[in-house]
């Protein structure tokens, strides 16, 4: 709409320019003197003057000298020219020059006429149309009007005569008509096109979300397999659906942990309470001597201190889980605390034959000694239980580019490739026979790597079959300006 508007008040001011400047011109012809024929003005305000009568006799002439001069007003102004006392008009000639602006009988042909004071058509040019009216007098000069497809500008002089030129610009309206034809028909393909690409664009970006939603519904209703299409990584749904993806696998994760964590803690307490039932069904089905019913008993409390050391490390891990108990953060000597669990765990490794070398400097780090003391004692208890008999124990500790180290090895049997990456995973044990046969139920590790991670440290393992185990211990050390400084 803006742009017709813009465009035909163009095409009018064009025309009206036009207009203006053939009114200017028969405006100037009308007020220049001298350019009719024989001297006279152009406009003719006085009729031809009779000649003299026969028996008249004319105005007595003079000797050598020119005729009279007529008189004259003050300041040599002529009292019968004076514009406000003009006659009226008779009639306008234009000279052949100023003709040209209105020649032609097309159409479009620019025309004339001039009207009198009194009404009357003074001179009008050939195209202009038989039906034409003088406009009624306005106080703005130059002033314009539309008959219809006639496009005319006015005015009207101090005498009163008034001066119109106009022009018929069909030609232009058609033009103006077919320019908005091309403006609606172009507005509405764009409209058209905007729709379907806005449409097209919508259904595009919503896709994902629905996507995203229908995946999440799969989800909610158990199936944890699921994953959002992620084709495009690079725009905000595509970076969305890939945080979705990590999230939804890191759940499926979760709850598989959870579910074996579920079946492995029920398997290890359904033992023991079976090892209790079947040994008091046995001594209730008949009457026993006393040393019958003591051994009964002894398997009994076996069984229950057995269901103990589960439930303490499943509530030791639960609550490592929640941190409803955080470490305490205090410096201590990491060789020294090393020392004190090896000193623990001795009469085991006598016992079966075991050698111990010991490399325990002091190592200064910053921690809860009793939790990292059960890590130690932990790692030591398997290098014990896991190795050969008449084998060897190594430990030692150093400090290195601001961490303390720990180093448990063994010579025992190792940990098969395809066992390590689950070594510290919760229930898991390389020889789950022997495991349960010392009363192992394969928390330790677990426990340990909860304990290293609330520290901010790092627990790692090496393994090869028929070598021996590695198991590396780092922990920050704390920033000192002296022997166990504070932190």
């Amino acid at each position: 709409m803006t742009a017709y508007q813009l465009q035909r008040s163009n095409q009018l001011r064009r025309i009206d320019l036009e207009l203006q400047h053939r009114l200017a011109v028969i405006s100037s012809v009308m007020r220049r003197p001298g350019e009719g024929p024989g001297g006279r003005p152009p406009l003719d305000r006085f009729p031809p003057p009779p000649g003299p009568r026969e028996d008249e006799p004319g105005p007595p002439e003079r000797d050598g000298g020119p005729p009279p001069a007529e008189p004259r007003g003050p300041l040599g102004t002529e009292p019968a020219l004076r514009e406000g006392n003009l006659p009226p008009p008779t009639s306008l000639r234009l000279s052949p020059r100023d003709l040209t602006l209105f020649e032609g009988t097309s159409t479009n042909a620019y025309y004339y006429v001039v009207w009198a004071r009194d009404g009357r058509s003074l001179s009008r040019s050939d195209s202009a149309p038989d039906d034409i009216s003088r406009p009624s007098r306005i106080a703005e000069p130059n002033a314009t009007r539309m008959r219809g497809t006639l496009r005319e500008m006015f005015h009207y002089t101090p005498p009163g005569e008034c001066v119109l030129a106009g022009r018929d610009i069909s030609r232009e309206l058609s033009d103006s008509r077919r320019f908005a034809g091309l403006l609606l028909g172009a507005g509405g393909a764009v409209l058209v096109l905007g729709l379907v690409g806005g449409w097209w664009l919508s259904a595009r970006a919503i896709r994902p979300i629905k996507e995203i939603s229908a995946t999440a519904s799969r989800i909610s209703g158990g199936d944890l397999s699921q994953r959002i299409p992620a084709d495009d990584t690079d725009n905000e749904l595509g970076q969305l659906a890939s945080v979705l993806n990590s999230t939804f696998a890191r759940l499926e994760s979760i709850f598989a942990q959870q579910a074996r964590f579920t079946a492995d803690a029920a398997h290890e307490l359904r033992t023991p309470v079976s090892v209790m039932l079947t040994q008091t069904q046995s001594a209730l089905t008949r009457e026993r001597e006393a040393v019958e019913y003591r051994e009964t008993v002894e398997a009994c409390q076996r069984a229950a201190q057995r269901m103990r050391r589960l439930i303490e490390s499943l509530l030791e891990l639960a609550r490592l889980d929640a941190d409803q108990e955080p470490m305490k953060r205090a410096p201590l000597d990491l060789g020294k605390l090393a020392a004190e669990c090896l000193e623990l765990v001795r009469p085991l490794a006598v016992e079966r034959g075991l050698k111990i070398q010991a490399e325990l400097p002091v190592t200064e780090c910053t921690g809860d000694a009793d939790r990292l003391g059960l890590v130690i004692t932990n790692l030591l208890s398997n290098a014990i239980h896991y190795n050969r008999e008449g084998g060897e124990i190594r430990i030692a500790t150093q400090q290195d580019n601001g961490a303390a180290i720990l180093t448990v090895a063994d010579s025992g049997s190792g940990i098969s490739p395809e066992e390590l990456p689950h070594i510290f995973e919760r229930f898991w044990r390389a020889d789950k026979s022997r495991s349960r046969a010392h009363g192992r139920a394969g928390l330790g590790l677990a426990i340990a790597k909860s304990i290293v991670d609330a520290h901010g440290g790092v627990i790692e393992v090496a393994s090869e079959p028929e070598k021996g185990s590695l198991f590396t211990l780092r922990l920050p050390a704390r920033v000192t300006h002296g022997p166990f400084s504070g932190v």
